[in-house]
């Protein structure tokens, strides 16, 4: 699927789950998971990568390390039912998951 596709998606689906948040924060969030699903990675400079825009990568990567640190934002619980969406469908499709041990700062964020 296209990225901007993946953006609409799940913009749409995010927005259900969270109406009354502020949609710059869902705007945030979004590029984060579809950075994450395209980018099939979870550093900040490769999800930056595939931000749609005009801004560099290193002003994506502010944006969304300031998004993270936000402590008016609970990043942790908007992203808990969309990985564990993720695993379940990667364990009915492949039958194994697996674990990456160098992970970043998100690894705060995305552990169950």
């Amino acid at each position: 699927m296209p990225i901007n596709e993946t953006y609409r998606t799940w913009i749409r689906r995010i927005c259900e789950l969270r109406p009354k948040q502020r949609i710059t924060q869902v705007q945030n969030f979004v590029w984060l998971v579809v950075g994450i699903f395209h980018s099939h990675s979870v550093h900040l400079s490769k999800i930056a990568g595939k931000v749609m825009g005009d801004a560099k990568n290193e002003s994506t990567i502010r944006r969304l390390s300031r998004f993270l640190a936000n402590p008016a934002v609970d990043v942790r619980s908007w992203y808990r039912p969309i990985a564990k969406e993720w695993l379940q469908s990667q364990w009915e499709r492949v039958g194994e998951i697996r674990r990456s041990w160098t992970v970043p700062k998100l690894a705060l964020v995305i552990s169950c």
